[in-house]
């Protein structure tokens, strides 16, 4: 199917169709143990299609037209089968997912229509026990294992079948020393499946040069990431619970880390020999690190006014990853590694201070001030923003009828 997109508007087509169904049913008839058993089925349609000629013929010297449409069948499906016993401290389950996509891409400057096909299977076993180790203590444990396999195929002669064997847990203990002081400690791995750059796939037929299809091929799929933590804390109150604090410190290590990466041919553009191409994909950097503080503190001494503060530090880094960036001189396109370097969106500090205060019976006023480090912006640039600080205020007249509010930011 091919879809009609008027150029000159830079208007975006988009249509959407879903059908789903959910099933969920709860036993608590046996004597030792809960069952609940869940299951649901969907079946979306999408199309969305745009006017990409930034500057389209007769209004530039190098305008251009074209178009580009995207239509996607999705179908899931998708169960959970929990065994839990009566007094909720142990559970175990079963967990599937089916999920298959086929995509029909209509691109004005293709060779073709492209078709592609992604199917992912997940199938997971998991369990969570919790259990007392003294008067004070709790300890919980938890564990999961799944298996994640797909298989995807596309027009284009490319088919890849991926197969990974995940695994996840935690255990945690926490010792309350009174009503009003508790500290934890909590160890844990999670996973974050890989999979297929299945839409970057789509627009290797964009490119012109063979390195660059050479490169959107050695990226076609990803791997999962690993990440593997250690955070220590504690929450203390006053006896009247009129002043609450908690902090924590952790420090995380995560290996295969996935990082959207762009694909541009910029160089060739710079020659008039292609149109401008940006495609996104993801890839993985060997290994990251992030460790840092959190802190926060509330102050309500009565109903009529609360104060809340809070302040977070953190330090993260980045090795090893591949770029390739279009010399602004020469124009040749490079491959330079990124070392050391802050991982991104990930500002060194954050930090708000804010108060809630009751004026009246109809009248209510709030303030704050929140603010956050510089930070990368991608790891497909080094651009960063700048530091922010913003304050926001409010007065609230409150009546029988109608609320009025009056605001600034700043």
């Amino acid at each position: 199917m091919t879809i009609a997109i008027p150029c000159r508007t830079n208007q975006a087509l988009t249509a959407k169709d879903t059908t789903s169904v959910g099933v969920i049913s709860y036993y608590r008839g046996a004597e030792q143990f809960n069952n609940k058993v869940a299951f649901s089925s969907s079946h979306t349609t999408t199309e969305y299609g745009y006017d990409e000629d930034w500057a389209y013929d007769g209004i530039h010297p190098d305008g251009y037209t074209s178009t580009d449409a995207y239509f996607r069948d999705k179908a899931q499906y998708q169960f959970d089968v929990a065994f839990s016993s009566k007094e909720d401290d142990l559970v175990v389950g079963l967990f599937g997912r089916s999920i298959t996509e086929e995509l029909t891409r209509d691109y004005v400057y293709a060779a073709g229509i492209f078709e592609s096909e992604n199917e992912v299977n997940n199938f997971a076993i998991y369990g969570e026990k919790r259990f007392e180790g003294s008067d004070t203590m709790e300890i919980s444990t938890g564990l999961r294992f799944e298996r994640y396999s797909g298989e995807y195929v596309d027009n284009a002669g490319t088919a890849h079948d991926f197969d990974d064997n995940m695994w996840g847990g935690h255990v945690s203990a926490s010792n309350k020393y009174s009503d009003n002081f508790l500290t934890y400690i909590r160890i844990s791995r999670g996973f974050k499946s890989g999979g297929v750059n299945g839409e970057a796939l789509g627009r290797v037929g964009d490119l012109q040069n063979d390195l660059d299809r050479a490169e959107l091929s050695q990226y076609s799929t990803f791997r999962p990431e690993v990440l593997e933590n250690i955070e220590m804390g504690i929450r203390a109150s006053n006896n009247k619970n009129t002043l609450t604090a908690s902090a924590n410190i952790f420090y995380a290590t995560r290996d295969n880390i996935q990082i959207k990466q762009w694909l541009t041919n910029q160089a060739d553009v710079q020659n008039n020999s292609a149109q401008p191409i940006f495609i996104g994909y993801i890839s993985n950097a060997p290994q990251g690190v992030n460790y840092g503080l959190e802190t926060n503190v509330k102050y309500e001494p009565n109903s009529f006014m609360s104060i809340t503060a809070g302040l977070s530090l953190l330090e993260t880094e980045v090795d090893n990853i591949n770029r390739k960036f279009t010399d602004p001189e020469t124009w040749e396109d490079k491959i330079i590694v990124i070392q050391d370097r802050e991982q991104a969106h990930a500002p060194s500090y954050q930090f708000h201070l804010g108060g809630n205060f009751r004026v009246t019976d109809r009248i209510e006023a709030s303030v704050s001030l929140t603010g956050k480090d510089e930070f990368y912006y991608s790891f497909s640039h080094d651009q960063k923003s700048e530091a922010m600080q913003l304050v926001n205020a409010s007065v609230i007249y409150i009546g029988d009828n109608m609320d009025i509010t009056f605001g600034l930011e700043t």
